[in-house]
C-alpha cells in the first residue's frame, strides 16, 4: 500500500512539473502563444510605419480567461502593442499585434512582451528590430516629349555596356528592345533603347536609332548619388508630337475633335501622320491617352514604393498644337495635372526642359531661353542648355541631336537634377 502511494505521488509530481514546462506552442498552464521570438525585417533610417505582426493566444481552458499584455526589457518604448489585454472564450484563439514605432535612429532595439493571467505562469515573446544608417530608396523620373526625347541617336557600343543595375526603366509598351523582350509595366535595367522597340545589336548597325538624353541622364545620376538609391525612368515619347498630345483633357479633341469641339483650335497641318502613329502606339497598348500612359505607370511605381522625384522633357520643335492658350500655359496645365493625379503637392518636383537645336526655343514663344521666363509660370521649371550641341546624326538635319551630343545633353539634365535634389 505504501509503495502504491509513493508511485501515485511521483506521477502527480511529474505532471505538475510537466505543466510548468513550455511546449511546442509556448504553453502557459492552459493557454499558449504561437511564438517565442519575433524579429522584424531591418529598415533604414527614415523608414515609414512597419507592418504590424500578429501574436496569437489560444485558451485551452473550459472557461473565459483574460490575459494581460505588457512590454518590458531593454527598449520597451521602441515597440507598440495594439491592446493591453485580451478576453478569450473557452477553447478560442485571439490575437494582438506589435510593431516598432516610427522615428528610431540607427541601432538594434529589443524588448520582451510579457503575457500573463492571474493564477497562471507568465510567458514571453522576445522582440528585435534593427535600423540601418539610411533606407534604400527608389527615385523615379518621368520623361516625355517628341523625337529628341524618344531617341534619335545611333546607339553606340559604349551606350549599351556597363549599364548599372541601379538604373532602371519601367517599360511602357511591350516589345523587343535591343534584342530583349520587355513586358508592359515591368522594370528592366535601362539598356537602350528605352522607347523605340524592334532594334537589334545597335552598335553593330550604327544607323539604327534609339539613344535618348534620358539614357545618360540616368547613368550619370546613378553614378553620382549614394548606392542605396536606385534610379528609374518612365519614358513616354514619340516623333513630332505637339504639346497638346500630352494634355489630360484636350488630347482627344486635338486628335479627333471636329470644328466647334476643339478641332477649330488646331494649328494648321496638325496633328501630323507621325503624331497619329504615336497616339496609336500608346492607345493600342491599352492606355486612354499619352497622359494616361505617364500617370498610370507612375502610379505603378508609387505602389511599389518608388518616389517620383522629377520630370525631364524635350519638346518644342512641334509647338503647342492647339491655339486656345500659350505653350507655357499649356505646359503648366500638363505639369499641374500630373502632380495632382499622383498626389504630389503643387510645384513640389522639378521639371527640366531641354532647349531645341543649338540653344534654340523651337515653337515655344521663346520660353526655353531663360529659367526666369518659364519660372514666371512654373516656379520649379529649369532650362537645360543645348548650346554647341550641333554634331547631329550621320545625316545632319539641324533638328535632331547625334549620339555624342545626346550623351552630353543627358549629363546636363543630370547635373541640374543633382544640384536641385542631391547636393
Amino acid at each position: 500500500m505504501k509503495k502504491k502511494i509513493i508511485t501515485v505521488f511521483f506521477l502527480i509530481l511529474f505532471h505538475l512539473l510537466l505543466a510548468g514546462c513550455p511546449g511546442t506552442e509556448n504553453e502557459i498552464d492552459g493557454f499558449s502563444l504561437n511564438l517565442e521570438q519575433l524579429t522584424f525585417e531591418p529598415a533604414g533610417e527614415g523608414y515609414t510605419t512597419r507592418f504590424p505582426q500578429n501574436v496569437y493566444v489560444t485558451n485551452h481552458l473550459g472557461e473565459l480567461i483574460t490575459v494581460n499584455i505588457n512590454l518590458s526589457g531593454a527598449n520597451p518604448g521602441s515597440f507598440s502593442v495594439n491592446t493591453n489585454s485580451l478576453s478569450i472564450a473557452a477553447g478560442a484563439t485571439a490575437r494582438f499585434t506589435v510593431r516598432p514605432i516610427r522615428g528610431l535612429n540607427e541601432g538594434t532595439y529589443s524588448a520582451t512582451i510579457i503575457v500573463s493571467a492571474d493564477g497562471f505562469l507568465a510567458r514571453s515573446v522576445n522582440l528585435s528590430f534593427t535600423v540601418t544608417e539610411e533606407a534604400d530608396e527608389f527615385h523615379v523620373f518621368l520623361a516625355f516629349g517628341q523625337s529628341n526625347m524618344q531617341g534619335p541617336g545611333p546607339i553606340r557600343q559604349r551606350d549599351s555596356e556597363n549599364v548599372s543595375e541601379r538604373w532602371k526603366v519601367l517599360n511602357v509598351v511591350a516589345g523587343i528592345y535591343g534584342g530583349q523582350t520587355r513586358a508592359q509595366g515591368e522594370w528592366y535595367t535601362a539598356v537602350p533603347p528605352l522607347m523605340i522597340a524592334g532594334n537589334l545589336n545597335h552598335w553593330q548597325h550604327p544607323f539604327t536609332t534609339g539613344l535618348s538624353p534620358a539614357d545618360w541622364f540616368g547613368r550619370h545620376l546613378a553614378a553620382n548619388i549614394p548606392e542605396r538609391i536606385t534610379v528609374g525612368v518612365i519614358p513616354v515619347a514619340h516623333g513630332d508630337l505637339a504639346l497638346a498630345a500630352f494634355h489630360r483633357t484636350r488630347a482627344e479633341e486635338y486628335y479627333f475633335g471636329p470644328s466647334g469641339q476643339g478641332g477649330d483650335h488646331r494649328e494648321p497641318t496638325r496633328p501630323s501622320t507621325t503624331e497619329r502613329t504615336g497616339w496609336e502606339r500608346y492607345t493600342n497598348a491599352g492606355y486612354e491617352s499619352l497622359f494616361d500612359a505617364i500617370v498610370s505607370n507612375a502610379k505603378i511605381a508609387q505602389e511599389q514604393g518608388a518616389i517620383i522625384k522629377g520630370i525631364i522633357v524635350h519638346q518644342g520643335e512641334s509647338g503647342r498644337g492647339l491655339t486656345y492658350t500659350t505653350w507655357h500655359e499649356m505646359l503648366k496645365e500638363i505639369y499641374d495635372d500630373i502632380l495632382s493625379e499622383l498626389g504630389l503637392a503643387p510645384n513640389s518636383i522639378p521639371i527640366l526642359l531641354g532647349q531645341t537645336w543649338d540653344a534654340g526655343s523651337g515653337n515655344t514663344g521663346d520660353m526655353l531661353n531663360l529659367d526666369f521666363r518659364i519660372q514666371q509660370t512654373i516656379p520649379n521649371a529649369w532650362i537645360i542648355s543645348s548650346e554647341l550641341l550641333t554634331q547631329g546624326r550621320p545625316v545632319n538635319d539641324f533638328l535632331h541631336f547625334g549620339s555624342e551630343d545626346l550623351e552630353e545633353f543627358g549629363i546636363r539634365y543630370a547635373e541640374t537634377m543633382l544640384n536641385l535634389l542631391y547636393r
